[in-house]
Formats: C-alpha cells, sequence, structure tokens
C-alpha cells in the first residue's frame, strides 16, 4: 500500500511504496533526510527486503507516476539522482534548480549569454585599441583567451570542487560549462580595463575585482548555491581564480623577457611595433 510522506523541512510531499517504509530519503527540494513512516515487516526469506539497490529502484519508479508529488505539476517530478537512500555520515546536499520566477530560463541561458557577451566585448575591444594593426590585436586576443581557457578557468572550477568536498553540496551535471561562464565577468571586465587603461596595472586589479563580484553572482545563480554556501564557495573559488591571475602574470612576463633578450640579442629591438602578449609590456 502507497505511503504518504511529507518532507520535514520544507513540506514536499511524495508517496512510495509500503516495502520502503523506514527507510531513509533526501528531499529533492530542501535536503532534508527523512525517514519513510509507517515501518512495516517484510515477509521473512525475501531476497529483496535487503537489497538496498532494489529498494532504490522502486522507490524511484514509484516517483515516476503523475501521482507521486501531491499538488506539484508532471513537469516538476523529481528525477532518480535527486533521490537517495542514506547510509549514515554526513550527507551531501544534491544540487536541484532554484526556486524563484524564470529559473528554468536563466539556468538555460544565462551561460550563453555570459560567454556570448563577454567574447565579443573583449574582441571588440581590443581591435579598437589597435585599428591600425588588427594582426597585433589578434594575437594579444589569442594569449588573453588561451589564458583563460588554459588558468582562470580551469583554477576556478577546481576551487569549486573544493567548496562542494568542504560544505557539502553536489556540483550541477554541467558543472565545467557553467565554470566556463561563472569567470567570464571577471576575466572580461580585467581584460577591458588593461586595454583601455593603457596596460595600468591599476586598471586591471580593479576591473578583476569588480569582475569577480559579478561572477560571484553568476556563481550563485548557475551552480545553484544556498546562502550559507555562496561565501565559502567564493572563498574558495576567489582563492584558486588569484592563483591563476598570478601563474598568467608570471608566464606573460617570462615570455616577454625571453623575446624581448633575443631581439636584442639579435639586434632587432625595433623589428616589432608592440609586444604581442599585451597592452603594457616593454
Amino acid at each position: 500500500m502507497p505511503i504518504q510522506i511529507q518532507c520535514s523541512g520544507c513540506g514536499k510531499q511524495y508517496q512510495a511504496e509500503g516495502h520502503l517504509a523506514g527507510k531513509k530519503i533526501r528531499c529533492r527540494q530542501c535536503g532534508t533526510v527523512f525517514v519513510i513512516p509507517g515501518l512495516l515487516d517484510a515477509p521473512e526469506g525475501d531476497p529483496e527486503a535487503d537489497d538496498p539497490l532494489r529498494q532504490l529502484a522502486a522507490l524511484e519508479q514509484s516517483f515516476g507516476g503523475d501521482s507521486t508529488i501531491i499538488t506539484h505539476s508532471p513537469t516538476d517530478l523529481p528525477i532518480p539522482e535527486d533521490i537517495q537512500i542514506t547510509t549514515g555520515g554526513s550527507p551531501f546536499r544534491y544540487n536541484t534548480r532554484l526556486n524563484y520566477p524564470g529559473a528554468a530560463v536563466v539556468d538555460r541561458w544565462l551561460p550563453i549569454v555570459l560567454l556570448v557577451g563577454g567574447v565579443l566585448w573583449i574582441v571588440a575591444t581590443a581591435f579598437h585599441s589597435d585599428p591600425d594593426k588588427p594582426g597585433l590585436a589578434a594575437a594579444r586576443l589569442g594569449v588573453m583567451f588561451c589564458t583563460y581557457l588554459a588558468l582562470i578557468f580551469p583554477m576556478g572550477l577546481k576551487g569549486m570542487h573544493l567548496a562542494g568536498r568542504d560544505l557539502g553540496f553536489n556540483l550541477p551535471r554541467t558543472s565545467t560549462w557553467r565554470a566556463l561562464a561563472t569567470f567570464m565577468p571577471m576575466f572580461a571586465l580585467g581584460a577591458v580595463m588593461w586595454m583601455i587603461g593603457d596596460g595600468a596595472l591599476s586598471a586591471l586589479i580593479v576591473g578583476l575585482v569588480v569582475g569577480f563580484v559579478l561572477s560571484v553572482g553568476a556563481m550563485w545563480l548557475l551552480f545553484r548555491l544556498q546562502p550559507r554556501e555562496l561565501p565559502g564557495a567564493a572563498g574558495y573559488a576567489g582563492g584558486m581564480v588569484a592563483l591563476a591571475v598570478g601563474i598568467a602574470a608570471g608566464v606573460l612576463i617570462g615570455l616577454n623577457a625571453l623575446l624581448s633578450s633575443a631581439l636584442v640579442s639579435l639586434h632587432k629591438q625595433h623589428a616589432l611595433a608592440s609586444i604581442p602578449f599585451g597592452i603594457g609590456f616593454t
């Protein structure tokens, strides 16, 4: 006989088969762990009674019908990954979409808007800064985007993985794609401020700091963080991104020194109109 279940944390209602009574499940909406009420004795000798995999499969199957969640539409039914029989220890919060008006639209389109908008802004600024040197602008764009793809974005994603491990939450299945978009505001604003500031270090720092604040907002929405998790996640990601920026600066300064030394040794100091690694390098 089906058992009516109500989450003790948020009140969301579920329905489970009777033989799952006494098992623990996690609410897909708020993450609260609660016990299916109405303990029933399973027949002795039933091999399925103590098989957690079969019990989980049965629970997931019971959650697949239209009548599983009462007072909710069928499109809001939980997916199997959001429901789990726990066996003790410190459970991780399963990552589910935030509940606010337009959440589905934001969750789907915000990464595209951030990536496309950031890339177009950087490209337009680069060619506007050097309108008579399109080749130099293209080379600098290549260096900047390689820096983002090879260092800043991967290190930011690593920070999110560390935050999820230590703060107890799972990342979305598309976490790589979301991280690629999350840190684009910081990268784009830093790059633009650096270019329009004629390579001034202060302009770069201001752009990175202000851009990171915007990236934290994107992090909250795209990684579906709870308010208590946002400061810690921002700290982990910010530390890893700052490390990536420092490594990138060291690499570019080293490459610039090597190129300058090579040109001086070859007596071709004026062979290049400007250093291709970025504005501000001499």
